[in-house]
């Protein structure tokens, strides 16, 4: 899309899975840093320092990305977790909520968290309220998506 729209430099594109299809629809590009660029400089992509190094007329960015195989760190969304154990309890995923609490346990110790920092936990506590805000305010909704976003 980068080379299509004739774009140089930093974006980040947002797709949506349509829910009936599993189609991705393209709903935005941010030709900016964008909210969750973090987690990917944790993971090993460090685009902000390539979109400087490119600003300086550097060709080589291979450096600020890891090599084939070296990206694959596994991240944890803590409120993304407590959405997947919505999910599993409404679809009455017995053994995966189950084992939910031990995956979340096992994922602390070896995976990246995106939402939270022990210096700074602030982050989570607002994330977490405005997503409760939403989930409690709808009736139950987990799904982001709004009625007609689909065409529905």
């Amino acid at each position: 899309l980068s080379g299509a729209l004739q774009w140089n430099g930093i974006s980040h594109f947002d797709f949506i899975e349509t829910p009936a299809t599993g189609e991705l629809l393209f709903l935005e590009m941010n030709p900016r840093p964008w909210g969750a660029i973090h987690l990917a400089y944790v993971n090993g992509y460090d685009f902000p320092g390539a979109a400087v190094a490119q600003a300086l007329g550097l060709t080589d960015l291979t450096r600020f990305f890891p090599a084939r195989g070296q990206g694959d760190q596994r991240s944890l969304w803590l409120v993304g977790e407590a959405i997947r154990c919505v999910t599993m309890w409404r679809a009455r995923q017995w053994r995966g909520l189950l084992k939910a609490p031990l995956e979340l346990l096992h994922g602390l110790w070896t995976a990246r968290v995106d939402d939270f920092l022990w210096h700074d936990p602030l982050p989570l506590l607002a994330e977490a309220i405005c997503y409760g805000k939403g989930f409690f305010g709808s009736g139950g909704e987990v799904n982001p998506g709004s009625r007609g976003m689909f065409g529905d």
